[in-house]
């Protein structure tokens, strides 16, 4: 993974202070960004070594438990970094659980999605045909948690499950959609892999 590229625009850190009052109808979503169980993972802003980062996807690999448990674990610096779901949890503090789902049926996806006023067909979700409020969260969301670098308007079904999970207070297991995300760029299924995940990486490796 020596050659994959750092994307400036992914994984940004969110300053969550209250709106210029021309905006003050996001207000509300601010309030609940500061509550949620993501609010760490939203806005931990380390300083971030490209060294050690790059580092760890350089050795980022697969680890499979005999008791069924899968990790990533990479070497920085001499130093093995194993990193589990309940570490993940852990050090980003995300207030979830192993037996929350990640994935949701489709028909209450689009039931959730029909409550926020989302306007196109479904699926997929397209960015711009959610109410801006809604619109808002999604951008958050892909820009700050999701593994997909931010700025395509299309958003995975994957994504679009946390993101309506996040706005109607639906059990979701956050912990294990990062850990996944980890995953799907080491086994390269993806035409777009990259050096993902600065913020969180560089907190996994301090801690």
């Amino acid at each position: 993974m020596a050659d994959l590229k750092f994307a400036d625009s992914h994984n940004l850190a969110i300053l969550l202070a209250d709106p210029p009052v021309a905006h003050g109808e996001f207000k509300s979503m601010i309030h609940g960004l500061r509550k949620c169980c993501l609010t760490t993972a939203l806005t931990v802003n380390p300083t971030i070594y490209q060294g050690v980062f790059k580092a760890f996807w350089r050795s980022a690999d697969i680890k499979k438990g005999e008791d069924g448990s899968v990790s990533v674990e990479a070497t920085v610096k001499g130093c093995k970094i194993i990193i589990t779901e309940q570490f993940i949890r852990d050090v980003l503090k995300i207030d979830d659980q192993s037996t929350f789902p990640t994935e949701i049926e489709i028909d209450q996806v689009q039931e959730v999605l029909n409550k926020m006023g989302y306007e196109g067909e479904f699926p997929p979700t397209m960015k711009k045909l959610l109410p801006p409020y809604w619109r808002f969260l999604a951008h958050v969301f892909v820009s700050c948690i999701s593994g997909r670098k931010s700025g395509a308007d299309e958003i995975s079904l994957r994504n679009t499950v946390a993101i309506i999970s996040l706005a109607a207070g639906l059990s979701f297991n956050f912990s294990k959609f990062i850990l996944d995300e980890l995953i799907v760029n080491i086994k390269g299924k993806t035409r777009d892999k990259f050096l993902m995940y600065p913020r969180f990486i560089q907190v996994f490796i301090n801690e």
